[in-house]
């Protein structure tokens, strides 16, 4: 089979990636985040069977990811978020034998996840990868079906239950993969780093206090000395 992967990107400019994560944290360490998962995620498609590229919402992004990450990119068409991700499936199976989107800010996306994916869209006909805040992070098809995309609203925790859904009704054969993490805000962040079960407990103008019940994690909004370094965000806070 010839498989297409599409990874849904966005360059690293304040008020382009990001958004909702700057709103609590530096610009700097927003970006920086933003950045070292998109890096995460293309190496592991690159070492992968499939043939990949980027996708984006806006022509004068299309360059700059290019230069910036030396693998072509495209332009997505559509109104929304849904329509886009149609038409991204309709026209990539022009040329392929299946379709799938994948989310640039996944942070535990696995190389056995791939290989997982090339052997079950053989005989299913969505695989997809569900993710913690109710929504899903990658979707694979071997064809277009506007009912699982057209007039569908995105961000918010049944997400993933109304594909689910959709799906049925239509009579598709669908593999789960292993639930992800994608972070795109404060909170997602702290629950990747202390669990599902981190709370947001106190927050002042500087400082984000999270807590899984046996560690408490101090987001700094701003540049603050003696923070450690996230090994894989790069985004600073203190253990307590």
């Amino acid at each position: 089979m010839r498989n297409l992967i599409l990874i849904y990107a966005k360059p690293h400019i304040d008020g382009v990636s990001k958004t909702r994560l700057s709103k609590d944290l530096n610009i700097e360490d927003s970006m920086r985040l933003s950045k070292s998962l998109l890096e995460k995620n293309i190496n592991l498609v690159k070492n992968s069977n499939f043939n990949f590229l980027l996708s984006t919402s806006k022509e004068e992004y299309v360059d700059i990811l290019e230069k910036k990450y030396g693998v072509k990119t495209i332009l997505q068409r559509g109104y929304d978020l849904g329509s886009k991700m149609y038409y991204s499936i309709y026209d990539g199976l022009k040329h392929y034998d299946s379709v799938t989107i994948m989310g640039a800010d996944v942070v535990d996306f696995e190389k056995n996840m791939l290989l997982e994916l090339e052997s079950k869209i053989k005989s299913y006909d969505m695989v997809v990868s569900n993710t913690l805040d109710g929504g899903y992070s990658l979707i694979s098809l071997k064809e277009a079906y506007k009912t699982l995309f057209i007039g569908k609203t995105f961000s918010h925790n049944k997400v993933f239950t109304e594909l689910i859904d959709s799906a049925n009704k239509i009579n598709l054969e669908t593999y789960i993969l292993k639930r992800t993490m994608d972070i795109d805000d404060i909170n997602s962040l702290a629950s990747y780093i202390g669990g599902i079960r981190t709370k947001k407990i106190y927050e002042d103008e500087k400082l984000i206090h999270f807590s899984n019940g046996s560690k408490t994690f101090v987001f700094y909004k701003k540049e603050s000395k003696g923070s450690y370094i996230d090994k894989i965000c790069n985004v600073k806070y203190d253990i307590i």
